[in-house]
């Protein structure tokens, strides 16, 4: 552990995990398609989708005003919050355009809509994706979200057939389209701790509160695993589509 910060995976080291990015936040009733995209190798150009799992980083952080989001790192950090420090997970998704009917979009994928973010969330969801990761490994399949409460970003999770992501990379790995989502994962890697919370001394936060003049110290998933969902648009109708767009490419 650095600065506060646990490095884990499904499986692995996972015990006890209870430019502005992008970060998923959905609306309620809204259904997300997402490939997972940190995977060992990302950083070097080359992610290797079948690897035991999909990287994730964590930390207990509190939330201040006038400071923003920092990392507990012992008791003082409570004290001067003033209450428990909460546990957030943070990994890089591809974020896959999808119809108001909920399909997916493949023309919007043709056309470059898809969207590399964090995902940034509670412990709870995290214990919900790591059965369906265990049995629908999720380097070969996509997971689909629908959120339940926007306010609580309250989610459902179930497993699609297939890997938007994989299928593009063993038909084109060296797409243009390809390493567009690769380059910005490798961007965005270098600040997915902060993204969770910023590492902060004491004296730090107590300088923020007194220069925003709060000197005062001051979501749960509902999804179910379940077998893989086959996309509406059929694993042939993907599969052209991929063609024809790393043909054009």
């Amino acid at each position: 552990m650095s600065g506060g910060f646990q490095q884990f995976g499904f499986g692995n080291n996972d015990g006890g995990v209870g430019s502005k990015n992008k970060r998923l936040k959905m609306s309620k009733g809204e259904i997300a398609r997402i490939s997972f995209l940190w995977w060992p190798g990302l950083a070097e150009g080359k992610p290797d989708l079948k690897a035991s799992t999909p990287g994730f980083t964590g930390a207990p952080r509190h939330y201040m005003k006038g400071v923003g989001y920092f990392i507990n790192q012992g008791p003082e950090y409570t004290a001067l919050a003033g209450e428990a420090a909460k546990t957030r997970i943070n990994t890089l998704i591809v974020k896959w355009p999808m119809l108001s009917s909920g399909k997916l979009d493949m023309e919007g994928i043709q056309n470059g809509t898809f969207e590399v973010m964090y995902w940034v969330f509670d412990p709870e969801k995290y214990e919900e994706i790591k059965p369906i990761h265990s049995e629908w490994h999720l380097g070969t399949h996509d997971l689909k979200i629908k959120c339940t409460d926007e306010g609580f970003q309250k989610m459902s999770f179930s497993p699609c057939q297939e890997s938007i992501l994989h299928k593009l990379m063993e038909k084109g790995p060296e797409s243009p389209l390809v390493k567009q989502i690769i380059t910005a994962g490798q961007q965005m890697l270098p600040g997915i701790n902060d993204e969770v919370g910023r590492v902060m001394t004491l004296d730090q936060i107590r300088e923020k509160l007194l220069a925003s003049g709060n000197a005062a110290g001051g979501s749960i998933g509902t999804g179910t695993g379940g077998g893989p969902i086959r996309d509406a648009v059929a694993t042939e109708e993907i599969d052209d589509a991929l063609d024809d767009l790393l043909d054009a490419d």
